[in-house]
C-alpha cells in the first residue's frame, strides 16, 4: 500500500454522518455499475440510508474510515445463522483512496467482522470486469467457485473463515 505511515484505518457501524457519502457513492454510475447487490436504476436517498441504519433487518453495514473519515463501505447480508454463512459486498468510494490496495484491507476487516458475528463461511459475487475487487478477494484467500457465461458475467467466490 502506498499510504502515509500515519493513516489509521477502521471498520465500524455506518452512522448518520456517513449517509451523504453513501448516497453519493451508491448513485455514482461508475461505482454502482459494479454493485451486484443493488436494484437496477434505483436512485438512493438519505431516507434509504437512514433505514439501513435504523432497521438493518439482519444485515451488517460498515463504514471503512481513514483517520476517522469515511472512504469506503462494506456489508454482510443474507446471513444464515443456522449454516453460519453470509454474503458480503464492499467498495472504496473515495477516489483518492482507490488503487492503493485498500480493497484487500477492507475485505480482510470484513472477514474479521464475519468471524466476530459467528460466521464460518462468506461468499461474494463480483462482475468479471471489476478486476480490483476480484484481486482483493483472491488475495484474501477466496476461491472462485463458479462464473456466469453471459456478457457482463459475474464471478462467485467463497471462503471458509475457520
Amino acid at each position: 500500500m502506498n499510504n502515509k505511515a500515519q493513516d489509521t484505518f477502521s471498520l465500524g457501524p455506518v452512522s448518520e454522518e456517513d449517509g451523504p457519502f453513501l448516497v453519493k457513492w451508491f448513485n455514482d454510475p461508475v461505482l454502482s455499475g459494479f454493485m451486484t447487490d443493488t436494484e437496477e436504476n434505483k436512485i438512493y436517498t438519505q431516507s434509504d440510508i437512514d433505514s439501513m441504519i435504523t432497521d438493518p433487518q439482519g444485515c451488517f453495514y460498515f463504514a471503512f474510515k481513514a483517520n476517522g473519515r469515511i472512504i469506503g463501505y462494506g456489508s454482510i447480508y443474507d446471513v444464515n445463522p443456522l449454516k453460519q454463512t453470509g454474503e458480503f459486498s464492499f467498495l472504496i468510494g473515495d477516489p483518492g483512496f482507490r488503487g492503493k490496495g485498500l480493497g484487500c484491507l477492507l475485505v480482510s476487516m470484513i472477514c474479521q467482522k464475519a468471524q466476530e458475528i459467528g460466521l464460518k463461511k462468506l461468499t461474494c459475487s463480483i462482475y468479471s470486469e471489476n478486476k480490483p475487487s476480484v484481486k482483493s478477494v483472491e488475495k484474501n484467500g477466496f476461491i472462485r467457485i463458479r462464473e456466469e457465461s453471459i456478457p457482463g458475467k459475474e464471478f462467485f467466490f467463497e471462503k471458509i473463515l475457520f
